[in-house]
């Protein structure tokens, strides 16, 4: 079994685990998908409930991210950029 197919088969059998799902983004930014990587990083609780809630198949959700990864990875690093900056101080200027 490959380590994708074994990364697959853990978030199936438990979809809440958001270690499952960032395991699988570390596995995507490795085999140079960094624009799904990033995607599922910051959009994974989405993406788990598609899974769980909505009943999408974990292969049709991943089958959209993989789509949509372009647009999908620049919000996310804007998302990321502005969550590692801190917020401005009222009344500052920023810059």
């Amino acid at each position: 079994m490959s380590d994708l197919s074994a990364l697959l088969d853990s978030i199936r059998e438990c979809p809440g685990d958001r270690a499952r799902w960032l395991a699988l983004s570390g596995w995507l930014r490795d085999n140079g998908r960094d624009d799904e990587a990033v995607a599922m990083r910051v959009f994974w609780s989405a993406l788990r409930d598609n899974v769980t809630e909505s009943r999408i198949s974990l292969g049709d959700t991943l089958t959209d991210l993989a789509r949509n990864a372009r647009v999908l990875g620049q919000v996310a690093r804007q998302v990321e950029g502005r969550a590692s900056s801190p917020p401005p101080l009222p009344g500052v200027p920023a810059g």
